[in-house]
């Protein structure tokens, strides 16, 4: 028959001890709390030559030992946490009784010293705080004015939802293009044309290489200038969410807008379409037709 394994226990001291070890352990991960040392050091002396008549290392980092208490209350009473020298040096009365008389004068410059970095403490919080309001206040301010902003410029809930998002990823990558653009209409409308036009046209050209399709030609006259829109029709799925599944709609994608004056010929708006969308065959293949208001500006 085997012997039952022994079981051994650590006694209550032992696990004192331990949870005592691992909280001095913990806590000693921070050297300065809320302005107080938590770890014994020459920091501690800063500017305070006079507690070195009293203030001595304690049994680990955490603690010191207090000369004056130790002489007069025995060692258990003067092992004191680092954290706490500041009260125990200024407030402690047994400290004030226990501090031999020739040391009463540096007792009382230290009591002064700590007021000071008490108030300068305390001040530095205040003005943090008030920081902090203000802060507060501006970004509300902030978020209300855009809010009235976007509202005003007639965007959805959900517009201003997204927009609002979109700015905020923005600005993890960075906000300084705002500084560097002016944003002017003219400017827009270059980087629309230049940047965003070719590449739409690109992505609606692949389109039209493996879907059928018809044009269309719209026209306006605006101050006697004839203005017309060339635009791509064809039908595309697209999945429903509120359905889950894919609805056939009708796209109709500009593929670009062209002045013309009243000398232009209908050759001169086969060129374009020509320039502008039959980059291939395969696309030329699927036009099914085109459609158009008027050619009166034409000539044949």
């Amino acid at each position: 028959m085997s012997n039952p394994k022994k079981v051994v226990k650590k006694s209550s001291k032992e696990s004192v001890n331990s949870q005592d070890e691992q909280s001095i352990q913990n806590r000693s991960q921070t050297s300065e709390v809320g302005g107080n040392y938590t770890k014994y050091s020459e920091k501690i002396f800063a500017n305070k030559e006079e507690l070195k008549a009293f203030v001595l290392p304690g049994p680990n980092q955490i603690e010191f030992i207090c000369k004056f208490c130790e002489a007069m209350y025995g060692k258990e009473a003067s092992v004191l946490k680092v954290k706490n020298l500041r009260s125990h040096v200024a407030e402690s009365d047994k400290h004030e009784i226990a501090t031999p008389k020739k040391y009463k004068k540096d007792l009382e410059s230290l009591k002064i010293k700590y007021e000071k970095e008490e108030l300068a403490r305390k001040q530095n919080q205040l003005k943090i705080t008030e920081k902090q309001n203000q802060k507060n206040f501006d970004d509300a301010r902030n978020y209300l004015e855009f809010l009235a902003f976007t509202m005003a410029e007639n965007y959805s809930f959900d517009q201003i939802s997204r927009l609002g998002k979109f700015l905020k990823d923005m600005k993890q990558r960075g906000l300084s293009f705002i500084e560097r653009y002016s944003f002017t209409p003219q400017e827009i409308s270059k980087v629309s044309s230049d940047c965003f036009g070719p590449f739409i046209l690109d992505k609606l050209k692949e389109k039209l290489e493996i879907t059928p399709y018809s044009l269309s030609i719209d026209s306006v006259t605006v101050a006697g200038e004839n203005i017309f829109a060339l635009k791509a029709k064809y039908l595309e799925k697209k999945l429903d969410k509120d359905f889950d599944e894919k609805i056939t709609s009708i796209q109709n994608k500009i593929i670009g807008i062209q002045s013309f004056k009243e000398s232009s010929k209908a050759k001169d708006m086969m060129e374009i379409i020509n320039n502008k969308l039959f980059s291939n065959e395969q696309i030329q293949r699927n036009l099914k037709g085109i459609v158009h208001e008027c050619f009166s500006p034409f000539k044949r």
